[in-house]
Protein backbone atom coordinates (compact mmCIF):
# COMPACT_ATOMS: atom_id res chain seq x y z
CA UNK A 1 0.00 0.00 0.00
CA UNK A 2 2.94 2.37 0.90
CA UNK A 3 4.58 1.76 -2.15
CA UNK A 4 0.83 2.46 -4.27
CA UNK A 5 0.59 5.81 -2.76
CA UNK A 6 4.80 7.03 -3.46
CA UNK A 7 3.61 5.73 -7.20
CA UNK A 8 0.06 7.54 -6.92
CA UNK A 9 1.55 10.92 -5.80
CA UNK A 10 4.02 10.47 -9.11
CA UNK A 11 1.29 10.90 -11.30
CA UNK A 12 -0.40 13.31 -9.43
CA UNK A 13 2.49 15.37 -9.45
CA UNK A 14 2.75 14.70 -13.33
CA UNK A 15 -0.89 15.73 -14.04
CA UNK A 16 -1.20 18.59 -12.30
CA UNK A 17 2.49 20.23 -12.82
CA UNK A 18 3.08 20.29 -16.52
CA UNK A 19 5.26 21.21 -18.29
CA UNK A 20 7.47 20.16 -15.17
CA UNK A 21 8.65 16.57 -16.11
CA UNK A 22 8.06 14.26 -12.68
CA UNK A 23 9.57 10.68 -12.65
CA UNK A 24 10.71 7.93 -10.56
CA UNK A 25 14.64 8.12 -8.98
CA UNK A 26 16.28 5.54 -7.32
CA UNK A 27 19.43 5.53 -5.69
CA UNK A 28 21.16 3.29 -2.72
CA UNK A 29 21.52 4.14 0.15
CA UNK A 30 22.79 2.81 4.12
CA UNK A 31 21.58 2.21 7.61
CA UNK A 32 24.06 2.93 10.38
CA UNK A 33 23.14 2.31 14.00
CA UNK A 34 24.47 5.48 15.44
CA UNK A 35 27.00 7.93 15.03
CA UNK A 36 29.54 6.59 16.25
CA UNK A 37 29.00 3.51 13.26
CA UNK A 38 28.62 6.20 10.37
CA UNK A 39 31.86 7.87 11.52
CA UNK A 40 33.91 4.17 12.27
CA UNK A 41 32.13 3.09 8.49
CA UNK A 42 30.11 0.23 9.93
CA UNK A 43 27.30 -0.29 7.48
CA UNK A 44 23.90 -2.06 8.68
CA UNK A 45 22.60 -2.61 5.67
CA UNK A 46 22.32 -1.04 2.07
CA UNK A 47 19.36 -0.24 1.05
CA UNK A 48 17.55 1.17 -2.45
CA UNK A 49 15.17 4.14 -1.59
CA UNK A 50 12.75 5.80 -4.52
CA UNK A 51 12.55 9.45 -4.79
CA UNK A 52 10.65 11.82 -7.27
CA UNK A 53 12.68 13.58 -9.38
CA UNK A 54 10.91 16.79 -11.10
CA UNK A 55 12.73 18.72 -13.92
CA UNK A 56 11.43 22.33 -14.97
CA UNK A 57 11.05 22.84 -18.76
CA UNK A 58 14.03 24.35 -20.74
CA UNK A 59 18.00 24.00 -21.48
CA UNK A 60 19.78 22.35 -18.86
CA UNK A 61 21.67 22.00 -16.58
CA UNK A 62 19.26 22.75 -13.61
CA UNK A 63 19.89 23.67 -10.55
CA UNK A 64 17.95 21.49 -7.69
CA UNK A 65 17.04 21.31 -4.51
CA UNK A 66 17.14 17.99 -2.35
CA UNK A 67 14.94 17.67 0.23
CA UNK A 68 14.64 15.89 3.44
CA UNK A 69 11.51 14.86 4.99
CA UNK A 70 10.07 15.39 8.31
CA UNK A 71 10.09 12.40 11.27
CA UNK A 72 6.78 11.31 10.23
CA UNK A 73 7.84 10.26 6.88
CA UNK A 74 6.63 10.63 3.03
CA UNK A 75 4.06 9.60 1.55
CA UNK A 76 2.65 12.20 -0.28
CA UNK A 77 1.12 14.14 2.95
CA UNK A 78 3.65 16.23 4.68
CA UNK A 79 2.63 20.22 3.97
CA UNK A 80 5.85 21.42 5.00
CA UNK A 81 7.93 19.20 2.65
CA UNK A 82 4.95 20.12 -0.41
CA UNK A 83 5.19 24.04 0.82
CA UNK A 84 9.49 23.50 0.11
CA UNK A 85 8.86 21.76 -3.01
CA UNK A 86 6.17 24.10 -4.39
CA UNK A 87 8.61 27.37 -3.47
CA UNK A 88 11.54 25.91 -5.82
CA UNK A 89 9.75 24.11 -8.33
CA UNK A 90 8.20 28.25 -8.73
CA UNK A 91 11.58 29.61 -8.80
CA UNK A 92 12.70 27.40 -11.56
CA UNK A 93 14.49 24.93 -9.56
CA UNK A 94 14.60 20.74 -10.28
CA UNK A 95 13.60 19.16 -6.98
CA UNK A 96 14.19 15.79 -5.91
CA UNK A 97 12.17 14.17 -3.11
CA UNK A 98 13.10 10.52 -1.65
CA UNK A 99 11.15 8.32 0.99
CA UNK A 100 13.60 7.22 3.98
CA UNK A 101 11.46 5.34 5.87
CA UNK A 102 9.53 3.03 3.81
CA UNK A 103 12.62 0.78 2.67
CA UNK A 104 14.18 0.17 6.16
CA UNK A 105 10.06 -0.67 7.52
CA UNK A 106 9.67 2.70 9.11
CA UNK A 107 6.76 4.80 9.31
CA UNK A 108 6.99 7.35 11.71
CA UNK A 109 9.63 7.88 13.85
CA UNK A 110 8.69 10.97 16.02
CA UNK A 111 8.87 9.17 18.96
CA UNK A 112 12.27 7.42 18.91
CA UNK A 113 10.80 4.63 17.12
CA UNK A 114 13.82 4.17 14.40
CA UNK A 115 16.48 4.26 17.71
CA UNK A 116 19.78 5.61 17.03
CA UNK A 117 19.78 4.55 13.51
CA UNK A 118 16.72 7.17 12.72
CA UNK A 119 19.46 10.22 12.18
CA UNK A 120 22.45 8.89 10.81
CA UNK A 121 20.38 6.61 8.35
CA UNK A 122 18.50 9.86 6.73
CA UNK A 123 21.77 12.00 6.54
CA UNK A 124 23.29 9.53 4.61
CA UNK A 125 20.22 9.28 1.94
CA UNK A 126 20.60 12.93 1.71
CA UNK A 127 24.51 12.37 0.89
CA UNK A 128 23.41 9.46 -1.34
CA UNK A 129 20.81 11.82 -3.34
CA UNK A 130 23.39 14.61 -3.39
CA UNK A 131 25.76 11.86 -5.50
CA UNK A 132 22.95 10.07 -7.35
CA UNK A 133 22.01 13.77 -8.83
CA UNK A 134 25.82 14.73 -9.28
CA UNK A 135 25.61 12.32 -12.36
CA UNK A 136 22.85 12.88 -13.61
CA UNK A 137 23.44 15.62 -16.86
CA UNK A 138 20.71 17.66 -16.37
CA UNK A 139 21.32 18.86 -13.50
CA UNK A 140 24.11 21.45 -12.21
CA UNK A 141 26.35 19.46 -9.88
CA UNK A 142 27.69 22.34 -8.69
CA UNK A 143 24.43 23.79 -7.37
CA UNK A 144 22.43 20.97 -5.87
CA UNK A 145 20.96 22.09 -2.56
CA UNK A 146 19.31 21.19 0.84
CA UNK A 147 16.35 22.16 2.45
CA UNK A 148 13.81 20.35 4.97
CA UNK A 149 11.34 20.73 8.12
CA UNK A 150 12.10 19.75 11.83
CA UNK A 151 14.02 15.87 10.95
CA UNK A 152 14.21 17.43 7.60
CA UNK A 153 16.24 20.82 9.08
CA UNK A 154 18.75 18.62 11.08
CA UNK A 155 19.36 16.64 8.09
CA UNK A 156 20.20 19.95 5.69
CA UNK A 157 22.39 21.47 9.03
CA UNK A 158 24.05 18.03 9.15
CA UNK A 159 24.86 17.76 5.37
CA UNK A 160 27.10 21.35 6.22
CA UNK A 161 29.45 19.08 8.15
CA UNK A 162 32.84 17.70 6.67
CA UNK A 163 32.66 14.83 9.22
CA UNK A 164 29.82 13.19 7.54
CA UNK A 165 30.66 14.14 3.99
CA UNK A 166 34.21 12.74 4.07
CA UNK A 167 32.60 9.57 5.40
CA UNK A 168 29.46 8.85 3.03
CA UNK A 169 30.73 10.63 -0.17
CA UNK A 170 33.06 8.90 -2.13
CA UNK A 171 34.21 12.02 -4.47
CA UNK A 172 33.92 15.80 -4.01
CA UNK A 173 30.37 16.32 -4.31
CA UNK A 174 29.28 18.86 -1.96
CA UNK A 175 25.37 20.55 -1.43
CA UNK A 176 26.02 24.37 -2.62
CA UNK A 177 23.53 25.80 0.21
CA UNK A 178 21.44 23.99 3.25
CA UNK A 179 17.73 26.03 4.59
CA UNK A 180 16.78 24.17 7.72
CA UNK A 181 13.35 24.97 8.99
CA UNK A 182 12.80 24.64 12.88
CA UNK A 183 15.42 22.11 13.07
CA UNK A 184 15.90 19.33 15.72
CA UNK A 185 18.76 18.45 16.03
CA UNK A 186 21.23 17.29 19.40
CA UNK A 187 24.15 16.12 17.99
CA UNK A 188 27.61 16.93 17.22
CA UNK A 189 31.46 16.34 16.01
CA UNK A 190 34.36 16.96 17.11
CA UNK A 191 36.98 17.67 14.23
CA UNK A 192 39.73 19.17 12.36
CA UNK A 193 37.44 20.48 9.78
CA UNK A 194 33.92 20.98 10.59
CA UNK A 195 32.10 22.77 7.80
CA UNK A 196 31.75 21.43 3.57
CA UNK A 197 31.54 25.16 2.86
CA UNK A 198 28.23 25.97 1.38
CA UNK A 199 26.13 28.90 3.22
CA UNK A 200 23.69 28.13 5.77
CA UNK A 201 20.48 29.51 7.08
CA UNK A 202 18.58 28.24 9.93
CA UNK A 203 15.22 29.43 10.77
CA UNK A 204 13.57 29.54 14.37
CA UNK A 205 10.53 29.54 16.22
CA UNK A 206 10.64 31.25 19.09
CA UNK A 207 7.13 29.57 20.49
CA UNK A 208 9.12 26.31 19.36
CA UNK A 209 8.64 23.57 22.43
CA UNK A 210 9.06 20.58 20.01
CA UNK A 211 12.80 21.50 18.88
CA UNK A 212 13.25 24.60 21.31
CA UNK A 213 15.62 27.15 19.38
CA UNK A 214 17.85 27.26 22.73
CA UNK A 215 18.83 23.77 22.77
CA UNK A 216 19.34 23.43 19.16
CA UNK A 217 21.41 27.00 18.60
CA UNK A 218 23.16 26.24 21.06
CA UNK A 219 24.74 22.78 19.81
CA UNK A 220 25.29 24.78 15.78
CA UNK A 221 27.12 26.78 17.94
CA UNK A 222 29.24 24.65 19.80
CA UNK A 223 29.68 22.93 16.72
CA UNK A 224 31.05 26.48 14.92
CA UNK A 225 33.20 26.98 18.09
CA UNK A 226 35.13 23.30 17.33
CA UNK A 227 35.67 24.85 13.53
CA UNK A 228 39.32 25.66 13.04
CA UNK A 229 38.96 26.25 9.60
CA UNK A 230 37.44 29.82 8.05
CA UNK A 231 33.58 29.36 8.90
CA UNK A 232 31.09 29.62 6.07
CA UNK A 233 27.93 32.15 6.21
CA UNK A 234 25.89 30.75 9.02
CA UNK A 235 23.02 32.90 9.60
CA UNK A 236 20.26 32.18 12.20
CA UNK A 237 16.71 33.88 11.61
CA UNK A 238 14.36 34.28 14.68
CA UNK A 239 10.60 34.46 14.04
CA UNK A 240 8.28 35.33 17.06
CA UNK A 241 5.22 33.77 17.85
CA UNK A 242 6.13 31.01 15.33
CA UNK A 243 5.48 27.42 16.99
CA UNK A 244 7.13 23.81 15.47
CA UNK A 245 5.31 22.92 12.21
CA UNK A 246 4.80 26.49 10.60
CA UNK A 247 4.81 25.28 7.23
CA UNK A 248 1.39 23.49 8.20
CA UNK A 249 -0.67 25.93 7.15
CA UNK A 250 -3.55 24.14 7.20
CA UNK A 251 -2.96 23.55 10.55
CA UNK A 252 -4.60 27.49 12.22
CA UNK A 253 -5.45 26.25 15.67
CA UNK A 254 -2.60 24.80 18.28
CA UNK A 255 -2.10 20.97 18.10
CA UNK A 256 -1.19 19.28 21.07
CA UNK A 257 0.78 16.04 20.70
CA UNK A 258 1.00 13.95 23.95
CA UNK A 259 3.65 11.36 22.75
CA UNK A 260 6.03 13.30 21.68
CA UNK A 261 8.56 14.82 23.46
CA UNK A 262 11.25 17.76 23.79
CA UNK A 263 14.90 17.26 24.92
CA UNK A 264 15.35 20.51 26.35
CA UNK A 265 16.89 19.19 29.22
CA UNK A 266 18.51 16.44 27.49
CA UNK A 267 22.47 17.09 26.94
CA UNK A 268 23.99 17.33 23.62
CA UNK A 269 26.02 14.80 22.37
CA UNK A 270 29.41 15.40 20.71
CA UNK A 271 31.48 12.71 19.04
CA UNK A 272 35.02 12.90 19.38
CA UNK A 273 37.57 12.07 16.21
CA UNK A 274 37.44 8.76 15.78
CA UNK A 275 34.29 7.90 17.29
CA UNK A 276 36.85 6.78 20.80
CA UNK A 277 34.42 9.06 22.82
CA UNK A 278 31.34 11.40 23.24
CA UNK A 279 31.52 14.88 24.79
CA UNK A 280 27.95 15.67 26.99
CA UNK A 281 26.78 19.36 27.09
CA UNK A 282 24.37 20.25 29.27
CA UNK A 283 22.44 23.93 28.59
CA UNK A 284 23.36 24.34 32.09
CA UNK A 285 27.01 24.67 31.03
CA UNK A 286 27.93 21.21 32.73
CA UNK A 287 30.64 18.99 30.23
CA UNK A 288 31.66 15.54 30.48
CA UNK A 289 33.42 13.12 28.10
CA UNK A 290 31.91 9.51 28.14
CA UNK A 291 32.19 6.32 26.09
CA UNK A 292 29.88 5.70 23.63
CA UNK A 293 28.10 2.95 24.85
CA UNK A 294 27.55 5.04 28.06
CA UNK A 295 25.46 7.41 26.43
CA UNK A 296 22.21 6.26 26.36
CA UNK A 297 21.84 6.15 30.55
CA UNK A 298 22.42 10.11 30.19
CA UNK A 299 19.55 10.39 28.16
CA UNK A 300 17.29 8.30 30.30
CA UNK A 301 14.09 9.99 31.68
CA UNK A 302 15.39 13.50 30.59
CA UNK A 303 12.67 14.14 28.07
CA UNK A 304 9.70 16.27 28.82
CA UNK A 305 6.30 14.85 27.38
CA UNK A 306 3.67 17.09 25.28
CA UNK A 307 4.49 19.42 22.84
CA UNK A 308 2.38 21.36 19.92
CA UNK A 309 2.35 22.41 16.84
CA UNK A 310 0.60 25.00 14.69
CA UNK A 311 0.73 26.57 11.26
CA UNK A 312 1.89 30.55 10.20
CA UNK A 313 1.32 31.63 6.86
CA UNK A 314 3.27 34.81 7.43
CA UNK A 315 6.43 33.29 8.44
CA UNK A 316 5.33 30.20 6.18
CA UNK A 317 5.84 32.95 3.26
CA UNK A 318 8.43 34.90 5.03
CA UNK A 319 11.16 31.43 5.45
CA UNK A 320 10.66 30.27 1.99
CA UNK A 321 11.52 33.54 0.83
CA UNK A 322 14.98 33.12 2.58
CA UNK A 323 15.14 29.73 1.26
CA UNK A 324 14.94 30.73 -2.63
CA UNK A 325 17.27 33.71 -1.66
CA UNK A 326 20.06 31.94 -0.32
CA UNK A 327 19.74 29.71 -3.26
CA UNK A 328 19.34 32.23 -6.04
CA UNK A 329 22.15 34.17 -5.16
CA UNK A 330 24.62 31.21 -5.12
CA UNK A 331 23.04 30.24 -8.05
CA UNK A 332 23.65 34.06 -9.45
CA UNK A 333 19.60 33.68 -11.01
Amino acid sequence: MRAWRFWGLLFLLSAFTQPVLAEPFEFTSRTYGGFPQLLRGEVQAEVTLKAILEIPPGPGPHAALVVAHSCAGWGGIGHGEKMILDAAREAGYATLIHDSFGPRGWKNVCSGEAGTAGNPSVIADAFAALEALSKDPRIKKDAIFIAGASMGGMTAWFAALEPLRQRLVTGGARFAGHSAFYPAGGNGFIADKVFTGGPVVVMFGLDDDWTPPKRVRLMMERQMAFAKEPQPEIRFVDYAGARHGWLNVQMQDVKFLPKASSQLNCPLIFTGQGAAFSRLIWADGREMDVAPTDVRKYMADCAIPGVTMQGHVDVTRKSLDEMIALMNRVDRK
